[in-house]
């Protein structure tokens, strides 16, 4: 079974991010993925991206 969180990641690429350069080269800002680990771990199933 996938983990709704990457069904939700892939949703939200393919929607949007297609074209967008460096989406999988260039990484994130260290506190945008600590809050959303937070918000997961929290319980909040669907976070807005």
């Amino acid at each position: 079974m996938i983990p709704s969180l990457i069904i939700h990641c892939v949703n939200e690429i393919e929607s949007r991010g297609l074209k967008d350069v460096g989406l999988y080269r260039i990484p994130a800002v260290e506190r945008d993925v600590k809050e959303v680990k937070e918000k997961l771990l929290k319980g909040k199933n669907l976070i807005k991206l």
